[in-house]
């Protein structure tokens, strides 16, 4: 992941440590792909502090959560399930990541977007996925929404679905969805970036935000869509990558 930005990561992660119902309109996108009995083996790449982590942990027998900064791995163990030792389900190195591979799910929570070579890290999760397993991203929608919450948030692009999908694919993923996911909270977002220049959500904000809007959001979220604030992708492993 790239380490030179120069974003305050620690609030990223707290301003949305708080969240609910935003986390959980994610993960319904998910359990549509859900295995009768679950998910075997887990790895959330990119766990940060533990935030969707303590959501997806519930419907995996062994979840494990993979995070290179130590500041954030720390956090992790408050939400990890209560086993002994604890540790055992976080890790931030990626050989302690292989040795409980393969997996057959990965999920990547916004991170994609702070790393300069996407391509390269979906590789490295092909490489930790089972055949037929499970691959769910969500990462920000549309260049053209770039401004300054992304610059202050590290974030080295927002993509476009077709460009998405393309990229998946030429890792060895067949990509069984992509969509885009919160076109309310698009709008909100180029008036916060892009027309007010904000560059921090205060606390107050954030739960208005998930508490009133996501909910409204996702009563329209049966609609087609043709813009989004974001865009998850399922993919399953077919393949190596493409050469």
């Amino acid at each position: 992941m790239n380490k030179d930005n120069k974003y305050s990561a620690g609030w990223e992660f707290e301003s949305l440590s708080k969240v609910h119902n935003y986390y959980e309109w994610i993960l319904s996108k998910l359990l549509q792909y859900k295995p009768f009995c679950g998910w075997r083996s887990s790895l959330d790449y990119g766990a940060g502090a533990g935030n969707f982590y303590k959501h997806i942990k519930l419907y995996c027998i062994y979840p494990y959560a993979y995070e290179p900064d130590p500041q954030f791995s720390s956090k992790l163990l408050d939400v990890v399930p209560d086993v002994v030792p604890k540790g055992h389900f976080v890790y931030s190195n990626m050989e302690a990541v292989r040795s409980t591979a393969p997996y057959n799910l990965i999920t990547a929570i916004n991170v994609l977007e702070h790393i300069e070579d996407d391509k390269a890290e979906l590789l490295i999760m092909n490489s930790l996925l089972e055949y037929n397993g499970h691959l769910f991203l969500f990462v920000p929608a549309h260049p053209f929404l770039y401004g300054t919450l992304d610059a202050e948030f590290g974030h080295e692009r927002r993509y476009e679905k077709k460009m998405l999908r393309k990229l998946v694919s030429s890792c060895g993923f067949r990509v069984l969805k992509c969509d885009y996911l919160n076109p309310v909270g698009a709008v909100i977002w180029l008036i916060m970036g892009r027309i007010l220049y904000r560059t921090r959500w205060n606390s107050s904000l954030v739960s208005f935000y998930d508490k009133l809007v996501i909910p409204v959001a996702r009563f329209f979220d049966r609609l087609p869509k043709f813009f989004g604030q974001s865009i998850f992708l399922v993919a399953v492993k077919n393949t190596g990558p493409t050469k």
